[in-house]
């Protein structure tokens, strides 16, 4: 049995979402979607390093201000949204810059629910913490709040379908596994794994 993971067919949105790890297509098309790729980086400023989600109409990016000295670039990162079409400086923010002088490596999108309601992202890393946020895009204010988990500090998270999952380092090094099915509600206790 192969360890690969063949999904099939796969729609234009499911190239930047990480859906599948390879996608083979012909030399035309596989051209065409680099060069797209490129000159997104080029035509969005501040878009350097950033993950990008994509969304029906737009995506979410990490934006970095091009004037940001080396040293506090990763703190003055925020998350906007880029509607197709619009000019740049009607980009929304998604959620504001930390602004924490300890941050190595800034926030960045990670992920969008199947049903477009809610993006997980990292918010804060650098070698010994990390910090994730949920959004909740079905409010107007499209208000943000903390991934936290009932049991300890969140190590990782993920979006499978329309939930967030996300691992828990407890006190006693064990790992708990957590839910997020809504993102105006806590995550819930999923399992737990012992590390045996």
């Amino acid at each position: 049995a192969s360890a690969l993971n063949f999904i099939g067919n796969v729609e234009a949105a499911a190239v930047y979402s990480g859906m599948a790890d390879v996608i083979v297509c012909d030399g035309f098309t596989g051209n065409v979607a680099l060069k797209v790729s490129e000159a997104l980086v080029d035509t969005v400023e501040g878009i350097e390093a950033s993950e990008v989600v994509w969304a029906r109409n737009g995506f979410f990016y990490a934006f970095t201000p091009t004037d940001a000295p080396h040293a506090t670039r990763w703190s003055r990162r925020s998350i906007r949204f880029h509607r197709l079409g619009d000019e740049q400086s009607k980009d929304r923010e998604a959620i504001a810059a930390s602004n924490d002088k300890d941050a190595s490596s800034g926030m960045n999108p990670l992920a969008l629910t199947d049903d477009g309601g809610t993006l997980l992202v990292r918010t804060f890393g650098n070698w010994s913490r990390r910090a994730y946020a949920v959004v909740d895009l079905r409010s107007a204010a499209w208000s943000a709040r903390p991934l936290v988990a009932p049991t300890g500090d969140v190590w990782g998270a993920c979006v499978l379908g329309r939930s967030i999952f996300a691992s828990a380092r407890r006190a006693d090094s064990t790992f708990d596994i957590v839910r997020v099915r809504d993102a105006g509600k806590p995550a819930e206790l999923i399992g737990h794994e012992d590390g045996r």
